[in-house]
């Protein structure tokens, strides 16, 4: 059989064209499979030379037909690939068809294989980029201080507030000092509320 031909019964009288996803040498007997990280729709290959490499963002299997997108989470940087890449922790990738991977911001962090950016819980923070998970990349919040979630950094309580606690969510767990009295942003604990300079009452 002439290349771009294979006959696989005895007894025939003429040859069968090649398949798709495959190349056939001179004398083929059967279709060779395109290797993977390349593939073919043409049915008169004669060699694997001839099969299309795959583009960047893109990937093909042993014997493909076509070339398939990249999914969410992974990437092919480079053409020729047979199989996509997994996003590292600490990075990743919302579209398909990527090349290469994004890393996770601020206040946010990225499994392995992410195609989304997770905020850190309320109660935490993420001051730097590159979180892979919640429990070890996430800081929690100091007392007199409090952080909702997705929080790059905590946020002092306000004035006239204190806060003795750890991982506090939201501004509602800093406490009032009492009546007439204030504290600095950020207080710690209730010592540091002192009744303010005294008003002289005109009238």
């Amino acid at each position: 059989c002439a290349a771009g031909t294979y006959q696989d019964e005895s007894g025939q009288k003429i040859c069968k064209s090649c398949e798709e996803g495959s190349f056939c040498p001179e004398g083929a007997a059967a279709p060779l499979p395109c290797k993977q990280g390349s593939y073919s729709r043409a049915t008169n290959l004669t060699s694997a030379a001839e099969c299309t490499p795959t583009a960047p963002g893109f990937y093909a299997s042993t014997g493909s037909t076509q070339q398939a997108a990249c999914s969410p989470g992974t990437v092919a940087p480079s053409a020729s690939m047979g199989a996509c890449v997994v996003c590292l922790s600490g990075s990743y990738q919302p579209t398909e068809g990527a090349t290469a991977c994004e890393t996770c911001g601020l206040g946010v962090y990225c499994a392995a294989g992410a195609s989304a950016e997770l905020s850190c819980p309320a109660g935490r923070y993420q001051p730097s980029r590159g979180a892979a998970e919640p429990a070890a990349d996430c800081q929690i919040t100091p007392p007199g201080t409090y952080a909702s979630a997705g929080s790059a950094a905590p946020s002092n309580c306000p004035n006239a507030t204190f806060n003795t606690q750890a991982g506090s969510e939201e501004v509602g767990a800093c406490l009032r000092c009492q009546e007439y009295s204030t504290s600095p942003a950020g207080s710690t604990e209730q010592a540091a509320c002192v009744c303010d300079p005294p008003r002289l009452l005109l009238g």
